[in-house]
């Protein structure tokens, strides 16, 4: 998770839209949008034979919120061209790959404000 944290908050694109306002799990109170979360649903090891795994696929949803639709789309579309087919070291952390998965769009009503969310599902190859 923190690896994909860090790939949206230094992506130029998204970093453009959401200044620092990617969060793990959940958004802090009373944030400003746009944001982003980013938590981990599911975790699947790749067993060997004599220890433990040494790549595991972690699923991960990245919600995007935004107070206007078109915002929303625009910074989904952002956060999945950061995050799709990405490979590389990220704080530490080896990401063979990333495979974007899913998208649902939905409309929540938060604070009494209408607000947008896109939720993006990725399965994020790691290895260990």
């Amino acid at each position: 998770m923190i690896g994909v944290i860090n790939i949206l908050e230094n992506d130029v694109s998204v970093a453009g839209v959401v200044s620092d306002r990617v969060f793990p799990i959940e958004r802090q109170q009373g944030t400003n949008l746009p944001a982003i979360t980013v938590d981990v649903t599911d975790v699947e090891p790749n067993g060997t034979k004599d220890g433990v795994s040494t790549l595991d696929e972690e699923f991960t949803r990245v919600t995007n919120y935004a107070q206007t639709l078109v915002e929303c789309l625009l910074l989904a579309g952002f956060s999945r061209a950061a995050l799709d087919r990405y490979t590389g070291t990220n704080q530490g952390v080896v990401i063979q790959q990333i495979d974007f998965l899913s998208e649902i769009p939905n409309k929540a009503q938060i604070n009494n404000k209408r607000v947008y969310t896109i939720e993006q599902q990725y399965k994020v190859r790691v290895i260990r």
